[in-house]
């Protein structure tokens, strides 16, 4: 019998409501977790300690200097090798046990900061697929009662199924996960979908250091960060 899935607002509202008052990525000893591909791992910056993840990072420990950040991010991943341990092998990927979720619950985070790449769109991955794949990884952290944000995917420079295809992705974000969506897409992108030549590496796909600063202060204006 296939099981049922638990509506995602019914998951966010238990964590949410067992989680301690207040407690964010941010809080007196804590720890994030990010999880994610390329731009994550800080493509596109140079140097790197000017991806969004690093300044992030660097701001919330001038902050609160007993917070602390662990970054999994992997270049080139998609969302199955971050799917959980044990999940059924797929050909499309793995899950890496060194860089999924369940490793990062393993290391007893209070927040999972997720960030959407594009590798799957450019795998030709329909959105119904990655949005699966998505949902499993939240209700891991759900389940663990482990605050879980995630990131829109930005915009890519692929052709128009594929920048479709992101759009898609992005409104469903907001829409599923609404206050815990960090959005990655608006500004980034043309109304076409590119990338911005401003916010462009040089690639089409990762963004120069003006787009990770835009990036880190759309983290630092996000509710993930303690005020």
């Amino acid at each position: 019998m296939k099981k049922a899935r638990v509506p995602v607002a019914i998951l966010l509202s238990l964590v949410l409501l067992a989680l301690p008052r207040g407690a964010r990525a941010g809080d007196n000893g804590s720890l994030l977790v990010i999880l994610g591909a390329s731009s994550a791992a800080g493509a596109g910056a140079k140097p790197v300690s000017q991806s969004f993840a690093s300044r992030y990072t660097a701001y919330l420990g001038e902050a609160q200097p007993s917070y602390r950040v662990v970054n999994l991010a992997v270049g080139g991943y998609n969302t199955y090798q971050m799917l959980p341990d044990g999940k059924t092998p797929s050909p499309r990927a793995h899950p890496d046990p060194e860089h999924n979720i369940t490793k990062a619950l393993s290391l007893h985070p209070n927040a999972i900061l997720f960030c959407l790449s594009t590798n799957d769109v450019a795998g030709h991955f329909p959105p119904a697929e990655v949005e699966k794949n998505v949902l499993s990884i939240a209700e891991e952290a759900w389940r663990a009662r482990v605050a879980f944000w995630i990131a829109t995917p930005q915009p890519r420079n692929l052709d128009d199924r594929g920048r479709s295809d992101l759009a898609e992705l992005a409104a469903w974000v907001k829409k599923q996960f609404g206050r815990t969506a960090v959005d990655f897409t608006t500004g980034l992108g043309a109304p076409d979908g590119k990338l911005l030549p401003q916010y462009d590496s040089g690639d089409g796909i990762h963004p120069n250091n003006a787009g990770h600063a835009l990036l880190f202060q759309r983290l630092v204006e996000s509710p993930i960060t303690p005020r």
